[in-house]
């Protein structure tokens, strides 16, 4: 996962999921909307790392970084 394990700016996966929505194939658009609510979760519960670390210029460097 690169040298940053936490932060993204608040509920990074869920915007994500909306980026794949609106971007990808009929495939990847399914799997993002059935991936949603985990995603909303998940951030939801980290929330208070994500706001201390973006508050502070960190980022996730994950293996999804170069993602387009």
């Amino acid at each position: 996962m690169g040298d940053n394990q936490f932060g993204s700016p608040p509920y990074g996966a869920v915007v994500y999921d909306a980026k794949v929505i609106a971007e990808r194939q009929p495939i990847a658009k399914g799997l993002a909307v059935l991936n949603i609510p985990f995603d909303l979760i998940l951030d939801t519960v980290g929330l208070p790392i994500d706001l201390i670390f973006w508050a502070f210029g960190q980022e996730k460097d994950g293996f999804l970084s170069n993602v387009q």
